[in-house]
């Protein structure tokens, strides 16, 4: 059933008025006709209003849970990547950035309070197979170097799993995937020690990347009214509470 608001009654009251004021004039069964179909007609756009974004938010409150999770993973993975203790890093510290292909996420609060939902996830594809692509590059630049590279593998499948994550939420908004541009040529590592150095520098880029991400998802996942609650047996369970699309859906 159809919950009008203040402003659909006032204007069901309207048409019932003008059309008890040409009562007059107007055979009563004709009139009583013309009255229904008219109550019949807002209840049909209320309707309308009512359910154009339900279904799509519901599907994409299914699908921002498993990507926050994630990208969760990923935070662990990424602290990994160079293998180092915090004291080894100090020794990194300063040191320039030799990747200029990687993406570097720099955003405002203000930039934040205007996203959409269609630019953010097309953003966000685009970010991620970009670190896909150099972590990948970074495993083989390891293992040639008979570094360890488990931390690579980990990942990578994370990273492979979100993107599948955003392909199918793209396609649920109607969206077209993005062309990814043709990757720069890597630079040349001749030694292990460059190998680390760019381990450490794709590590502190990927995990601002994991905060940038997690931030956009658990924003976008308010905005669409999902609701996260414990059930009795400790299983947290994401269900719609709103119905209101944020912009860009």
């Amino acid at each position: 059933m159809v919950n009008l608001d203040q402003e659909a009654w006032q204007l069901l009251e309207h048409i019932q008025y003008g059309c008890s004021r040409s009562e007059e004039v107007t055979d009563p069964m004709i009139h009583e006709s013309a009255l229904c179909l008219l109550r019949l007609l807002l209840l049909v756009e209320l309707f309308a209003r009512s359910s154009a974004h339900p279904g799509q938010n519901f599907s994409l409150c299914g699908v921002f849970g498993p990507m926050i999770h994630q990208v969760d993973k990923l935070i662990n993975s990424s602290k990994r990547l160079h293998g180092l203790t915090e004291d080894d890093l100090k020794h990194f510290e300063g040191m320039d950035h030799k990747l200029e292909s990687l993406p570097h996420i720099r955003h405002t609060a203000v930039q934040f309070s205007s996203l959409k939902v269609n630019e953010s996830l097309s953003l966000l594809y685009g970010y991620t197979e970009s670190f896909k692509l150099h972590v990948g590059w970074l495993k083989t630049v390891r293992e040639n170097f008979s570094l360890p590279f488990q931390s690579d593998e980990g990942a990578i499948n994370h990273l492979s799993h979100l993107s599948n994550l955003i392909n199918t939420s793209l396609h649920q908004i109607k969206e077209d995937v993005p062309l990814l541009p043709s990757p720069s040529p890597f630079p040349d590592v001749p030694t292990a020690f460059d190998a680390t150095r760019l381990s450490v520098e794709i590590s502190e880029q990927l995990k601002v990347f994991c905060r940038w991400s997690k931030r956009v998802l658990l924003l976008f996942r308010r905005s669409l009214g999902v609701e996260v609650r414990t059930d009795h047996s400790g299983t947290k369970v994401a269900s719609a509470t709103d119905t209101t699309a944020p912009d860009g859906v």
